[in-house]
């Protein structure tokens, strides 16, 4: 049986993994765990980040503090996306009634 298992591993190890990622228009963490909560994997941030790193080119580094709390926002956003997914397929499940 042990045997089986470490095999079973093994392989999910070696399978393909295919993420679903939204982007265009993420700029909030709110609209991260948007996507997230409709079925995205995870959030792309691109414009957004640039923006905050154009508003001072002459000392990109002062930048960096507004990015890096840019960038928690979105992960906790997906995070929050995640979690509420999560919980509504449990209470799918349980058959509770989410629109009442």
């Amino acid at each position: 049986m042990l045997f089986r298992s470490r095999r079973k591993n093994q392989l999910a190890k070696d399978a393909p993994v295919y993420l679903m990622l939204a982007g265009f228009g993420i700029s909030k963490g709110g609209h991260a765990r948007a996507v997230v909560r409709a079925g995205a994997d995870g959030a792309i941030v691109g414009s957004a980040i640039a923006s905050i790193y154009e508003n001072d080119l002459g000392s990109p580094g002062s930048t960096l503090p507004n990015i890096a709390a840019l960038c928690s926002e979105i992960k906790q956003g997906c995070i929050s996306g995640h979690e509420d997914r999560n919980n509504n397929i449990h209470q799918e499940a349980a058959g509770v009634d989410r629109y009442v």
